[in-house]
């Protein structure tokens, strides 16, 4: 990947404040964070906002759909103002089909699975890879169980390394490219019911920060901006929504990115089919260790 700036990020160490820039984030998808997590640092100290999108040019890429390069978050992250972080914080019921849950796993979960020894598997493998281990299967199924005492029925959990320093973490093993800021398509519903998909789950296994990066809005609220229709036929058109998601980041290059930091031991759900995110590591050291699924809502 080329034309990677420097990393100049601001470490999340500071709450939200009064006044500051005007804000252009709109209410949108909610965050909610339980209590354990809460406990170790606020969710005001958890965010930061970013100036908009970036696009990075990728390497051997011509005739792909990623030769006009990918979207990143730009590297300007501040604190929110008070306004800000109340348009952004959810209150009330949480909605995993629609709402980000901010949740820790226990201790002795994150012991345990640093007890399988996981740099074994590791021995020359690629910069991102799955394992598929009997122990780590076992350790799954023990995720499983303690996931859904928190009231998150995750099914096909997998774990996953790769490096860190990455201003994308997902990856395209058809083209070789991290992917940058996207939509997951699992499903593919048509976006008015966009809503309706399955959430996914993410867990950071590893023993540094890593964050989730995303626009705040659902895929339905891109359209007027985007300079598309509101009709069926847009709907399932885009059912595909790599580029709706496109489409937005180049008429809105600044709206802004929310970064959402993640201690070891801690995770989230997000709607990751109906909003535009990614994961972010560009300050991490070592490597980057996830458990991630799918979640069935309770």
């Amino acid at each position: 990947m080329t034309g990677e700036p420097s990393p100049r990020a601001t470490p999340a160490t500071h709450a939200a404040v009064s006044g500051g820039p005007a804000t252009r984030i709109r209410r949108g998808v909610r965050v909610f964070i339980d209590e354990a997590p809460a406990a170790a640092e606020a969710l005001a100290l958890r965010l930061q906002l970013g100036s908009g999108t970036e696009r990075l040019a990728v390497e051997h890429q011509q005739g792909t759909k990623y030769e006009k390069g990918i979207f990143v978050p730009r590297d300007d992250w501040r604190g929110l103002s008070l306004d800000e972080l109340a348009l952004v914080t959810g209150s009330g019921s949480c909605s995993l089909s629609r709402d980000i849950r901010v949740f820790a796993i226990p201790p002795w979960l994150h012991r345990f699975f640093w007890d399988l020894e996981p740099a074994r598997l590791l021995e020359g493998s690629d910069f991102s890879a799955t394992a598929d281990d009997r122990l780590f299967n076992a350790f799954c199924a023990e995720a499983t169980a303690a996931l859904e005492t928190l009231g998150i029925a995750a099914r096909r959990l997998t774990v996953r390394f790769q490096r860190g320093r990455g201003r994308s973490t997902t990856f395209d093993p058809e083209f070789g490219t991290f992917v940058g800021l996207h939509v997951d398509n699992f499903e593919r519903r048509p976006i008015d019911v966009r809503h309706r998909s399955f959430p996914r789950m993410v867990v950071n296994l590893g023993f540094g920060p890593r964050s989730l990066v995303f626009i705040n809005l659902p895929l339905f609220d891109l359209f007027e901006p985007s300079g598309i229709p509101h009709n069926q036929e847009s709907y399932r058109r885009y059912s595909w929504a790599y580029p709706l998601a496109h489409a937005f980041m180049t008429a809105e290059p600044d709206y802004p990115v929310l970064r959402l930091l993640l201690r070891p031991g801690e995770g989230y759900s997000a709607p990751t089919q109906n909003i535009i995110h990614d994961g972010y590591t560009w300050e991490a050291t070592g490597t980057d260790v996830v458990l991630s699924g799918f979640v069935r809502e309770s």
